[in-house]
C-alpha cells in the first residue's frame, strides 16, 4: 500500500509540475534550462494517454528519469536537400519507456510540429519544411511513471537549392523556359552520375537538376551563356543509373554550354548543370532552355461507309432523290437533264490515326482525290473551279449519307477550292482556308460536301467528275485528309 502511495504521490507531482510548465508557456514563462545541455529546449507537450493499469505497477529498472537518446542521423548541423527528412536516434533501454516526443522548431521561432512516435525514427511530413531554412528538433524519452529525461538536442538545414538533387529536380512544363539561379550553396550527391565529357570523367560539383517532357517531335536547346563560372551540361533519360543523351564542357570566355538534339514525345529528359571538376564553388548560372517543335502530320482516309454521292430529284429542286453509299466512284457534276449530283467524304480523327491534341496548333489541311473518269466536255472547262464545302461532326441528323444530305446546310462554304491540275492523271487537291481549321473535329468525325458552284448550264450533256470514293479497292486511290500541326 505504501509503494502504491508513493507511487500515486510522484504521479500527481509530476502531473502538478507538467501543468505548471505548461501554464507558464502559455503565459510567458520561460523555458527550463535542460541540465547539461548548452541550448534551452522547448517545454515539453502532455504525451497522448496514461497507459493501462499495467504502467501503475511496472518496475522500471532503472528508476528514475530516462536518459537523454542519442542522435543517429543527420549529424548535427547538417544541411539537407530534402524537406522531408527522416530523424533518427539510438533508443533508451530500461526506464519502460512508452514514447519518444519529438518537437521541430524554425530556429529561432515557432514551432513546426510534435509527435509521439514510439519507435526511434521519425520521417517529416511533406509540406512542413521550406527551403533555405535552419531548424533545431528535440527528442525527450517518457515514461508513465518517471515522465520526461532530457531532450536530445539537434539542427538542420535544408539547402537553398531546391533542386541540388536528382530526386528533387525542378519540372519545367513550357518553353521557353529561363532562370537565374545562385548555385553556390549545391552540392554533389553521391548517386551522381558520372560524366562522359569531363576531363577527369567525375561527377564534377554543385550540380543542379531539371526535366523536360516534350509532347511532340522537335529540338531542345539547352544553353547556359552568361554564367559567372565554367559549367557543364549534360543530358539523361531513363532511371537510374541514367543513360546519356548529350554532354558538352567546352571551356569558353562566355562560359557557355549549349546542346541541342532531337527528342522523342513522351521521353522524360534530365537535364543536369555542374562545375567542372570536383571542388567548385558555384556561382551564378544562367539556364535557358526553348522547345523547338517539328510539325507533324497525319493522314486520315475517306470512310467508304459513310461516304457516296446524291443526285438532285430534278433540275433546280434544291433536295435529293437518291444515293449510293456503296459505290468505289464519287460522282459530282451535271446530267443531260439538269439534275446536279453532289458527293460526300467522312474523315474520323479517333480512327485509324490517333486524334489531334486539344492544344495543337493547325496549320494546314488539304482534302486530296483520285480521279476515275472525265466527261466531254471537261466540267472545269465550263466552272472555275470545284467548291469543297465541310460540317462537323456530319451532315444532316445522321453520320450516314441520306439524300436530305443534299439540301443540309454547311458551316463553312466553300472551306476549299479543288482547281483542275496540270495533267488530268494528277491529284485533285483543295487547300482548307485557316477560317476552316476549326470545324475539324480533332477526336471524331468531319464531314466534306463536293460540289459544282450555281446550278447546270443548259448544255443537255453530262458534265461530271468521278473521283474514287472510301469503297475503292486500291487504298492509294481513296481520299484523304491531310493535317498539319505543332504543338507549342
Amino acid at each position: 500500500m505504501r509503494a502504491y502511495f508513493t507511487l500515486q504521490g510522484r504521479r500527481r507531482i509530476y502531473g502538478l509540475v507538467l501543468a505548471l510548465m505548461v501554464l507558464s508557456t502559455l503565459f510567458g514563462g520561460t523555458p527550463l534550462v535542460v541540465r547539461g545541455q548548452s541550448q534551452t529546449p522547448p517545454p515539453q507537450i502532455a504525451p497522448p494517454g496514461q497507459g493501462g493499469a499495467g504502467d501503475l505497477s511496472a518496475q522500471c529498472t532503472p528508476k528514475g528519469e530516462p536518459r537523454v537518446p542519442s542522435l543517429v542521423a543527420p549529424a548535427n548541423g547538417s544541411t539537407l536537400i530534402t524537406t522531408v527528412p527522416q530523424l533518427s536516434w539510438k533508443g533508451v533501454s530500461g526506464y519502460c519507456i512508452k514514447y519518444y516526443n519529438i518537437q521541430v522548431w524554425v530556429d529561432g521561432g515557432s514551432m513546426v510540429l510534435s509527435a509521439w512516435p514510439t519507435v526511434t525514427n521519425f520521417t517529416i511530413p511533406a509540406h512542413k519544411l521550406t527551403w533555405g531554412v535552419k531548424y533545431n528538433w528535440y527528442v525527450w524519452a517518457y515514461n508513465i511513471i518517471y515522465g520526461f529525461g532530457d531532450p536530445l538536442i539537434a539542427s538542420f538545414s535544408t539547402t537553398t537549392v531546391s533542386n541540388d538533387d536528382f530526386n528533387f529536380l525542378t519540372a519545367i512544363t513550357a518553353t521557353p523556359y529561363t532562370l537565374t539561379e545562385d548555385t553556390t550553396a549545391a552540392t554533389t550527391s553521391t548517386d551522381d552520375p558520372s560524366l562522359p565529357c569531363a576531363a577527369d570523367s567525375g561527377q564534377g560539383s554543385n550540380s543542379v537538376w531539371w526535366s523536360f517532357t516534350p509532347n511532340s517531335t522537335g529540338t531542345l536547346d539547352v544553353n547556359t551563356a552568361g554564367s559567372s563560372y565554367d559549367t557543364l551540361l549534360a543530358i539523361w533519360t531513363g532511371t537510374p543509373p541514367l543513360t546519356n543523351q548529350s554532354c558538352n564542357d567546352t571551356v569558353s570566355a562566355t562560359k557557355a554550354e549549349k546542346i541541342g538534339f532531337s527528342v522523342t514525345p513522351g521521353t522524360k529528359y534530365y537535364l543536369e548543370v555542374v562545375q567542372s571538376g570536383g571542388l567548385g564553388t558555384g556561382g551564378s548560372l544562367n539556364l535557358s532552355v526553348v522547345f523547338n517543335t517539328f510539325a507533324v502530320s497525319k493522314t486520315y482516309v475517306s470512310v467508304g461507309l459513310y461516304d457516296g454521292w446524291v443526285l438532285e430529284t430534278r433540275d433546280g429542286s434544291n433536295k435529293g432523290a437518291s444515293l449510293d453509299s456503296t459505290s468505289s466512284i464519287l460522282i459530282v457534276g451535271n446530267t443531260p437533264n439538269g439534275r446536279r449530283y453532289r458527293s460526300f467524304l467522312s474523315f474520323d480523327a479517333a480512327n485509324p490515326s490517333a486524334p489531334i491534341p486539344t492544344n495543337a496548333v493547325i496549320i494546314s489541311a488539304v482534302v486530296s482525290l483520285t480521279v476515275s473518269s472525265i466527261s466531254n466536255p471537261d466540267p472545269f472547262d465550263t466552272y472555275p473551279g470545284l467548291k469543297v464545302d465541310m460540317r462537323k461532326p456530319y451532315y444532316g441528323s445522321s453520320i450516314k449519307l441520306t439524300t436530305s444530305d443534299f439540301q443540309a446546310s454547311s458551316q463553312m462554304d466553300p472551306a476549299g477550292t479543288i482547281l483542275e491540275p496540270s495533267t488530268p492523271t494528277s491529284v485533285y487537291s483543295a487547300s482548307l482556308l485557316p477560317a476552316a481549321f476549326k470545324y475539324i473535329n480533332r477526336t471524331g468525325t468531319t464531314q466534306f460536301e463536293l460540289h459544282f458552284p450555281g446550278d447546270d448550264i443548259d448544255n443537255d450533256l453530262y458534265d461530271t467528275i468521278k473521283f474514287y470514293s472510301g469503297d475503292a479497292p486500291t487504298i492509294s486511290f481513296r481520299p484523304n485528309l491531310v493535317v498539319t500541326y505543332y504543338i507549342p
